[in-house]
């Protein structure tokens, strides 16, 4: 069995806790806002696949995403935390309160709104999930990101699913006390997704110093 080092321990943790709740999460966020759990529908219906389509026209929207959500069979299973944010953001912006200093902003620190905490998942998406490439986090770095994540999702689903909220906290801290080994399955799902991340980053980096 591979031993894990302690600072690669943290980010697996933390990417495994975010990944997994922060997805569910954004999905009641989308039932809420739509006000059904038909998310399917919703989002296959006309008026959303002509706005999915102007988006795709102008970039909002890859060509890749807009296959995942073109046409009236949608496999939910493969709609990640990035894309869900995306959808929830320009399809439903109208239902959700603007962050204090706007969208493109920095966000209010005081700002507990739900649009500022999805700003933040996103932002915790790019930053410690999304580019990190090294796919370790120091102890210090490793509280700061959980208590971080944890209370922006504790708001979140008391707000958009209350019912729900009171064994969510425990479900969290259920991951800070996870085995982190090759044995188990989710962590070499993480380890082969973080391999491929890796080897990404080092090709654009290759690119850049070519282009340099």
């Amino acid at each position: 069995m591979c031993e894990i080092s302690e600072e690669r321990t943290y980010y697996i943790r933390t990417s495994l806790m975010y990944t997994d709740l922060t997805r569910e999460v954004l999905f009641k966020v989308f039932k809420f806002l739509i006000k059904s759990e038909d998310i399917t529908g919703f989002i296959t219906s006309q008026e959303q696949q002509n706005i999915l389509r102007e988006q795709l026209q102008k970039n909002v929207i890859n060509k890749s995403d807009f296959n995942l959500v073109s046409g009236q069979i949608l496999n939910l299973e493969r709609f990640d935390i990035s894309l869900l944010i995306r959808l929830i953001l320009n399809l439903c912006k109208d239902k959700i309160p603007k962050p204090q200093r706007g969208w493109e902003t920095k966000l209010d620190p005081k700002d507990e709104s739900l649009g500022a905490d999805l700003l933040r998942l996103r932002d915790v998406r790019n930053k410690i999930i999304g580019h990190r490439s090294d796919a370790k986090l120091s102890e210090a770095e490793y509280e700061k990101t959980w208590a971080k994540i944890k209370a922006i999702l504790l708001r979140v689903v008391e707000l958009v699913d209350s019912k729900s909220s009171e064994n969510f906290e425990q479900r969290i801290d259920e991951y800070k006390r996870l085995n982190v080994d090759t044995e188990n399955a989710e962590v070499k799902r993480l380890l082969d997704e973080l391999l491929n991340y890796k080897r990404e980053y080092d090709h654009l980096q290759e690119k850049v110093e070519e282009i340099e």
